[in-house]
């Protein structure tokens, strides 16, 4: 049991079965495979989510050394961490874009809201019109618009 814990923590970290094999003693990869999946009650196959699941782990993996890293001040350890920590929300999708929902008004709501923008023409008044001679230099006068 223990060899096929550390068989699959191999595999988590990265290795191939063939090097699984060699590492802990088995006399084949199939061996390898055949004592994890006998552990595990199966050995995931390539699936997106399976997949996305065993980088899961190889992250939490590399998280705790960083953080180590990070406690003891070794250079470049908090960039180290940093990256880890946004290939673990990419992953997650936490950095995926907000779902932005457009509503497709109807006719009726469009011409309500034309209504309700619509401003109404001003009138022109003009100076001659009215026959006031005090108008001429005043905007009316000129016929701008109330």
């Amino acid at each position: 049991m223990a060899r096929a814990r550390q068989g699959w923590d191999l595999r988590v970290a990265g290795y191939s079965w063939d090097e699984i094999a060699e590492q802990l003693g088995f006399a084949n990869k199939s061996n390898a495979y055949r004592s994890v999946h006998s552990y595990l009650g199966t050995v995931p196959q390539f699936d997106a989510e399976r997949e996305r699941e065993l980088w899961r782990q190889r992250l939490e993996w590399l998280w705790r050394k960083a953080r180590r890293d990070v406690d003891e001040q070794r250079p470049g350890a908090l960039t180290g961490g940093v990256r880890i920590a946004q290939a673990a929300a990419r992953l997650s999708g936490l950095d995926a874009p907000e779902q932005v929902v457009i509503h497709n008004p109807t006719v009726a709501e469009i011409n309500a809201l034309v209504q309700r923008l619509t401003v109404p023409q001003p009138r022109v008044i003009e100076a001659n019109v009215l026959g006031l001679p005090e108008l001429e230099n005043h905007p009316i006068g000129k016929g701008e618009t109330l």
